[in-house]
């Protein structure tokens, strides 16, 4: 119930709460909203951290296809390539925590200007990025789903993890059907999700 002069409270949450939706941030052109949520997706531990950088390489991988051939596209791929090594990083450090989402790199046979992709296994489906040149991490073993899909599932992903009352980490101990952790070296081919 609306009283004069004042703001209902659970409207005004319900707004922010949609504000920062992962599609509302990612459309926004404000660099201090975005910083908001990238600190606020940093207070999730690992699944945020791996949840901000994802979202970044997309975010720069998105407007530099829309920047002419200038400046701000080789910036724009210049960003795109920090966070996809932080995102490797990220997803090492996570394999030496017991994480357990599939990615690593293949080649792409068919472009020769940027051969390398990187795919990532989320919950929502499979993402890709393609890259000039290998950075850290696995081989992947699976194949390319022939979907052109990676914004929305990474948008989905963020917002999972954001909105979430706890934050998964999938280790073997908590992804369904996972195989129990070795105390040697896991096979990446153990290393699935769901």
């Amino acid at each position: 119930m609306h009283h004069h002069g004042r703001e209902n409270p659970e409207s005004a949450a319900g707004a922010e709460k949609e504000e920062m939706k992962a599609a509302h941030v990612f459309a926004s052109s404000d660099g201090a909203f975005t910083r908001k949520y990238y600190a606020a997706l940093t207070e999730r531990g690992l699944m945020g951290v791996i949840a901000l950088n994802l979202f970044r390489a997309q975010k720069c991988s998105t407007r530099a296809k829309k920047y002419r051939r200038d400046g701000s596209r080789s910036a724009a791929y210049d960003r795109k390539r920090y966070s996809m090594s932080q995102l490797c990083r990220i997803l090492e450090e996570g394999l030496h925590q017991g994480l357990c989402i599939r990615y690593g790199w293949k080649q792409d046979p068919a472009n020769t200007f940027v051969p390398w992709v990187l795919y990532i296994d989320l919950p929502q489906g499979q993402v890709s990025f393609h890259s000039p040149d290998r950075l850290a991490g696995p081989d992947y073993a699976g194949e390319w789903d022939r979907k052109h899909a990676s914004e929305s599932r990474i948008l989905g992903f963020c917002d999972s993890v954001f909105f979430a009352e706890d934050i998964p980490l999938w280790t073997y101990e908590t992804a369904p059907a996972a195989p129990r952790r070795q105390k040697k070296f896991v096979d990446l081919e153990q290393l699935v999700l769901f």
